[in-house]
């Protein structure tokens, strides 16, 4: 009976198993081809989605080349329009036979040369010179980005700076550089000069290796003189290695790259040479003009050739797949499919058999955990509360005899979390107040001790200013009394005493000088209300103290055109400026020229003050700015003075808002830097 049973149960099975094996066959078989179309669409999607990807990669590696290259360009722009030259730093050019001249120099650095038509001017020489401050520049971008083979500047003549170092004479020996070359007739150079400013070109190098392009951008002075080209010269096998390296699943499927605007095929993957003949002309330009998917027979093989643009160059990336072996794998996989299908439902049909026993065991074990439920959340709820986690609830039960006993677990879990969560609150709140006191109290403490530290230095400072003064006054003072004693002594003859008197005048005026001094830093330190600020031109306010200036010829003075607005006192800006103008031509030979010149950027306007004279010991230039401080100790020394002109500067300076800088070597001279913030629709930029 019973196997009567089990056989009746099985043989619909069995007969379910054959039917589906050959309905499945014959279904495969029809919708072959429609599955063939959908995964080759789905295989030409994904290949789409991976050529857009490969494109957006070339267009970030481009994009952060161009970037890379404007900031050269803006830097080069800056060099240019600054009189600024670099420093220890000197054109060893050497002439060959040719007529050419180049710099063979040691180390990583750049070095410059001219073509042999050029003649080696002055103009020449200081545009070489002044290119030299873009070599940390040239380093950067080359270090950062290794598809760059070189960077170089060049001149509106033959004339260049380059990056790495290029051994012209080397390369003139291998023909690789012809010393009567004229660059700037090459493509790379005449489409950068004729280009807008911040604008770049790309170009292949004219008569250079073909694995090589070059984006070149112009450079202007002032932002209208035009002066030279900044040039990039890539490596297409390093800037493509992800797009020459990449493999397709298909194994005869390749990849090539189509350049603007000549529409020549510039680089390749290996498998692309046996079919490189058959792209002609009309092949190229019909991929060219196409986004679409085309279908085209190429060397007796239908290919499927997807295109995309590179938005950066115009350039194109060509995938090229042949379709028999997307097919080929599409019908492999059916018959898998259809292999495993049948493996699959065998066992599947096995393992029926087995469930259906499995099914009356599970069908027992779930009537067991139902009425078993209620016990086990129970327990688990007393172990959660002797585990501190008071947050616990148990779930409402359908068992009318356990509801009561949750609802009565719930209210005393809950009431037990609410007495803990206001001890911690009461706690939490305790620990804020005690923390906020130490706070307060720290901060107390760090007051006093600032103030006591500010009460000690100024004490220091004070001791340190009544010493200097007695000291400046004693020598004069003593002199004046000794002068005053011989003359009612009558120790001097009656036709000296004029001379003695001028003497004494000289002291005295000393004495009133240091006292002037003493009150107007004292009154500018405590500013008590000695600044009259007003908005001026700053122009004006410049040419005015060129006006004051144009007197000694040794003095030269240049201010940018149309400065923006300042707001200061004229009398103590221009009391700060001769300040430095005196300090300059003290500490010079005479004849010795002093140079100020006058310049803005977005948010300051700064002016410099550069001497060639002594200089000032490197140690003595973090004091210069204190009272009474001189870089000659003596108090006789030839230079008269009192060591607070530079103090008066200073204060007169930080009242303005501003701050001034210092550089000095020995024997070379002097330059003081004064940043003034400028005044803008009643906005005032601070430093």
């Amino acid at each position: 009976m019973l196997g009567t049973f089990l056989l009746l149960s099985i043989c619909p099975l069995i007969f379910i198993f054959f039917f589906a094996i050959y309905s499945s066959e014959k279904a495969l078989s029809i919708s072959g081809n429609r599955i063939n179309n959908i995964l080759l669409d789905y295989v030409i999607f994904l290949h789409r989605e991976n050529l857009t990807k490969q494109t957006e990669i070339i267009n970030e590696k481009i994009s952060s080349i161009k970037k890379q290259v404007h900031v050269v360009q803006a830097e080069a722009e800056d060099v240019f329009s600054n009189p600024l030259l670099p420093k220890d730093y000197h054109l060893s050019l050497q002439k060959e036979k040719e007529g050419y001249y180049w710099e063979d120099i040691k180390g990583d650095v750049s070095n410059v040369g001219m073509s042999s038509p050029l003649e080696l001017t002055k103009d020449i020489k200081y545009k070489l010179l002044k290119s030299k401050l873009l070599e940390k520049e040239f380093i950067q971008i080359y270090n950062q980005e290794k598809s760059i083979s070189r960077i170089y500047y060049m001149g509106t003549q033959s004339y260049w700076r380059i990056y790495p170092k290029e051994n012209v004479k080397e390369s003139r020996e291998k023909g690789r550089y012809k010393p009567y070359y004229d660059f700037t007739t090459w493509p790379f150079y005449t489409l950068a000069a004729s280009a807008k400013r911040n604008h770049e070109v790309w170009t292949k190098p004219s008569n250079e290796v073909d694995n090589m392009f070059t984006l070149s951008m112009p450079i202007f002075e002032n932002k209208s003189d035009f002066k030279g080209v900044i040039g990039v010269d890539i490596s297409v096998p390093k800037f493509l290695d992800k797009f020459l390296n990449f493999r397709f699943k298909e194994p005869s499927a390749y990849a090539i790259l189509i350049s603007s605007p000549d529409h020549k095929i510039i680089a390749s993957q290996q498998k692309a040479q046996k079919d490189l003949r058959y792209f002609t002309t009309n092949v190229i330009q019909k991929l060219y003009d196409s986004e679409q998917p085309l279908f085209m027979k190429i060397n007796h093989s239908e290919k499927i050739i997807l295109v995309s643009t590179v938005k950066e160059t115009n350039g194109k990336i060509v995938y090229v797949i042949p379709k028999k072996e997307i097919i080929s794998s599409v019908k492999s996989s059916i018959e898998n499919q259809l292999g495993t299908y049948i493996r699959t439902f065998t066992i599947q049909f096995i393992c029926l058999l087995i469930t259906i026993i499995c099914i009356l065991v599970a069908v027992t074990f779930m009537i067991w955990k139902h009425y078993s439920k209620p016990f086990n959340e129970v327990l688990q709820g007393i172990s959660s509360i002797s585990s501190e986690k008071f947050q616990v609830r148990i779930k409402d039960q359908r068992l009318e005899e356990f509801q009561l006993f949750t609802q009565s677990f719930n209210m005393m879990a809950k009431k037990i979390d609410d007495l803990i969560t206001n001890y911690k609150l009461l706690n939490l709140y305790l620990e804020e107040k005690v923390s906020d006191r130490t706070t307060k109290l720290y901060i107390a403490n760090e007051t006093l001790k600032q103030t006591n530290d500010k009460l000690i230095t100024m004490e220091k400072t004070r001791r340190a200013m009544f010493a200097n003064i007695a000291h400046d006054l004693k020598t004069p003072i003593t002199v004046v009394l000794g002068y005053i004693e011989a003359i009612n002594d009558k120790m001097i003859n009656t036709e000296q005493i004029d001379e003695y008197l001028h003497r004494i005048h000289k002291h005295l005026h000393s004495i009133n000088n240091l006292v002037k001094g003493v009150y107007e830093l004292n009154h500018v330190e405590m500013s008590e209300q000695v600044f009259h600020y007003q908005i001026v031109q700053a122009n004006e306010f410049f040419m005015h103290v060129e006006d004051l200036l144009k007197h000694d010829s040794n003095i030269h003075v240049y201010v940018e055109e149309k400065l923006p607005s300042l707001k200061i006192d004229i009398k103590y800006l221009e009391r700060a400026i001769l300040n430095l103008v005196e300090n300059s031509i003290k500490y010079s030979n005479s004849n010795t020229p002093i140079v100020i010149n006058v310049s803005s950027d977005r948010t300051q306007i700064v002016v410099s003050v550069r001497d060639y004279g002594w200089g000032i010991p490197h140690e003595d230039l973090p004091y210069i700015f204190d009272r009474f401080y001189r870089v000659d100790r003596a108090r006789n020394s030839s230079k008269a003075g009192n060591g607070l002109g530079l103090s008066i500067v200073k204060e007169i300076i930080y009242a303005h808002g501003g701050i001034i800088e210092v550089q000095s070597e020995l024997e070379k001279g002097t330059e003081f830097v004064i940043k003034l913030p400028i005044y803008d629709d009643e906005r005032v930029y601070v430093l």
